[in-house]
Formats: structure tokens, sequence, C-alpha cells
């Protein structure tokens, strides 16, 4: 029995060759959705061998899964490279482990947030940047990506009417870096009447483990966050990243019944406030120029690309301006930014070109490891745009 039937339905057109960034970066066939298969295929049936340089190929890929959306025969390459990295078990590695961990712990994340919160409010980090220090411990680039102030989480609270309730996915990374936008959908909903709930139980979504072939420990996050989540009716997610894996769970975990219930219910939070805005919520004029950045997640895999235009569209005398359909990944890739950094940095070059010519106030991103990766870029540019979700400019917008 082939290890890879999926492989198989993958007839080497080359129609997903425009819309894959490393291919485009090299234009080496190995770089390629198609490319990749191949070695998959070479290296399951004995006429390869996981050597370095193979490995070094299929690690190159961002599953930005834009070739699945050009893909005529509908080849599911996340599924595969996922299940791939599984086979070869790349995971055991040693820093691999210390970030899951990281991610998987919730008081650890909420040490850890106190620390960064401390962190920026007490100057320190105005010290050591300033000064040089982080240039110098090779640490700069990291405390670029971080917001301007991190907020913790409000706690929950009894507003909204309890017959129309929605829970909330906040995800690792989002209790830990971005509890602005936590505390702004939860206001956001409050206003439209929404009773929101986080369930203490919920954890890391699992896409760290999940692209490092992980499965054991991606299967129990999947399996815990769906009895998380299995009272809800609606969850929402405000990472586009956390919201793809989500939906990807009955596909990877077929044997956990549970995530199928869970799956159906997930959207992301920016199209369900456009689909449930009342026309009776007036909002402030806000004018300032935004960069609407359409995360890969959002686009390639959840498919509601347009919530985020649509909603800030609604606020007056606001300008803004979405980038290319042609717009490749930004490099950000979950820890891709971390493993391949100066890939990432090409990658991103010219989305940060553009913003340096149009010089927006803002670039709003629905996904945080988007963000992050374009913060840092930005500052290293040395411009002054700030990077949100584009709740957050939403909810400055409230009267």
């Amino acid at each position: 029995m082939r290890k890879f039937p999926e492989a198989d339905l993958c007839v080497k057109c080359g129609l997903c060759l425009p819309h894959c960034p490393t291919y485009q970066q090299s234009l080496d066939e190995n770089e390629s959705p198609r490319g990749r298969i191949s070695l998959i295929q070479g290296w399951s049936n004995g006429q390869l061998e996981a050597t370095e340089a193979l490995q070094k190929h299929l690690d190159h890929c961002l599953l930005c899964r834009a070739c699945e959306k050009a893909c005529p025969a509908f080849v599911p390459y996340g599924q595969l490279m996922d299940r791939y990295r599984a086979e070869v078990k790349e995971v055991d590695k040693k820093s691999d482990r210390k970030l899951q961990n990281l991610l998987s712990s919730g008081q650890k994340l909420r040490w850890l947030s106190r620390l960064l919160r401390i962190y920026r409010k007490s100057g320190i980090s105005w010290f050591l940047r300033t000064s040089g220090i982080l240039s110098v411990l090779g640490l700069a680039k990291y405390d670029a990506m971080l917001p301007r102030s991190i907020k913790a989480v409000k706690k929950e609270s009894d507003q909204g009417d309890l017959g129309n309730e929605v829970a909330l996915f906040s995800g690792c990374m989002g209790r830990l870096l971005d509890g602005e936008t936590v505390n702004s959908a939860k206001a956001l909903l409050n206003r439209l009447g929404y009773r929101v709930v986080m369930p203490e139980a919920q954890n890391c979504c699992g896409a760290v483990a999940l692209h490092d072939g992980d499965f054991t420990v991606a299967e129990a996050l999947a399996s815990q966050n769906s009895q998380a989540f299995s009272g809800a009716q609606i969850v929402l997610t405000i990472a586009s990243g956390c919201g793809a894996t989500l939906l990807d769970y009955p596909s990877r975990f077929p044997a956990v019944v549970e995530t199928k219930h869970l799956a159906g219910k997930v959207k992301d939070v920016s199209q369900f406030l456009v689909e449930n805005w009342p026309d009776d919520i007036p909002l402030k004029a806000l004018p300032k120029k935004v960069f609407i950045h359409t995360p890969c997640s959002l686009k390639n895999v959840m498919r509601q690309p347009s919530g985020p235009e649509q909603l800030l569209g609604k606020i007056p005398e606001i300008e803004l301006i979405k980038d290319s359909e042609s717009q490749h990944c930004c490099g950000a890739a979950g820890t891709y930014l971390l493993d391949y950094p100066e890939t990432a940095k090409r990658l991103a070059d010219g989305l940060i070109e553009q913003i340096e010519v149009l010089n927006p106030d803002y670039l709003v991103s629905s996904n945080i490891g988007c963000a992050m990766h374009l913060r840092a870029s930005i500052a290293a540019r040395g411009l002054k745009t700030e990077v949100v979700h584009p709740i957050v400019l939403l909810e400055k917008a409230l009267p």
C-alpha cells in the first residue's frame, strides 16, 4: 500500500508554479509544489533517501497553500506535507519541544505575558533598544516583533444576551502577546449584544506541533480544544492561522470524532462582525490611511479574505489600501520566520517596499504571526506605520 496515495493526484501540470513563493524566488523545481510532491513520492517508494538536501527543499515550504487554490486536481497539499513531516519525524529537536511545551502551557504563557508587559511598561525595552544592547545580543529583531504595548486579557464579563452567546478562541499567542485584540473582540461583540465566553480548557491550536510533524501532541491539542468548545454554537478566531488549523482538524485527525463538530462552528471574527453588524451603530470618523494585509491562512484556507476590508469600510473618512491579489506569503508562516529568517525577510521585502512608498498610518493583519513579522520588517526600515488587528481599529471608531 502506498504511503501517500494523495500525491498521485498531482499530474505535474505546473499551474501551481506562479502561486508558489519559494519557486518564484528560486525558479528551482525542487522548491515548487509539484517538485516537492515528486520528492515525497521518490522518498516513499525508496528511490530517494531522506538526505539533508532533500529535507531542506521540503522544509523550505511555507505551507501558504496558495497552490491548493490553483490546483485543478484538488491535491490536498497541506495534508500531504503534514503527513510527510510526521513520517520522517523531524520534530525530535530540543528547541521545537521547548516551544511546544511553552505554547501548550497556560501557566507559563501567563507568567511570560506578565514579564513582557513589565518589560514594555518599565522602559527597560527602550533603554536596551536605544543603547544598542539588543543589537549586540542579536535580540533586536525579536524586540521589534512585539506590539508597542502588551495588554492583559480582561476577565470575563456578563455583558450581552445570555441567549446570544459566542465562544472566542484566543490561541496561545493571543493570550501571550495580543491581549489588545482579544479585548477589542470582546468589546465589539458585547456592543452587538453577544455574550462572549472563553473556555479555560482551550489550548494552543497545535499548528506548530502539526507542521513539525508531531502528530501525537497535535492530536492531543485537537482533542482538548474540541472538548473545550463542545458546548459552543459559534467559535470565533482572532488569528487566521489558528482558524485554519481548527478547520483542518477533521482531515488531520479523523479518529477524533469531536473535531468535526468544532470545525463546523469556526469563523474569523472580522467575517462574523461584518455579517452581524447592525445598521443602528454609528461609527466615529477615523481619517487614517490603512493598508490591509491578507494572511495566506485567511484567503487560502479559511476562504474569508474580504471580512477586514468590508468591516473597516464602515468607518467614515478611513482610507483603505488593499494588498494585491497576487501578493505572495509575507514569510511569517508559523515558525518559518525563526527557522529561515533570511528567506522570510526577502518574502516580506516587496510588501514593505509598498509600505515605504504609501506611508500608511496603520497596517492591519488578521494573523498575529504575520503581524509580528511585518512589524519587525517595518521597524528595520525605520518606518512609523503601526501594525494592529483590523478589529482594534474598529473599536477605536466606536462612539
